[in-house]
């Protein structure tokens, strides 16, 4: 895990997506490891957040509380809760290298 995020809950969180910088985006994924995802019982390994593809953005997840910057690409929680808690990874033109996880804590 490269980076660390701790929060409390209800506070507004924005978890950076490095890879995004300088980089022209076609396709860029958020995805989470080890959260829990509304309507699942079982914690998956790893989950789709948002999706953006052809300048349009898809949420599949907390469309009300999640969004995402386009400027920066970074996700945005308002507000977060302790469910977000998770290690996020944020993946730009389907390149494995342009990975950088962010280990997000709430409390």
């Amino acid at each position: 895990v490269a980076g660390e995020e701790l929060s409390r809950a209800g506070d507004n969180v924005t978890l950076p997506c490095p890879a995004a910088q300088d980089t022209y985006v076609l396709l860029l994924e958020w995805r989470c490891r080890d959260c829990q995802v509304p309507g699942s019982v079982v914690v998956s390994s790893e989950v789709k957040l948002v999706e953006y593809r052809s300048e349009s953005v898809t949420l599949f997840h907390h469309e009300s509380r999640m969004s995402l910057a386009l400027d920066t690409f970074s996700l945005n929680f308002k507000p977060v809760t302790a469910q977000d808690s998770g290690v996020y990874v944020c993946r730009v033109n389907n390149r494995d290298d342009s990975e950088r996880d962010t280990k997000l804590i709430v409390q």
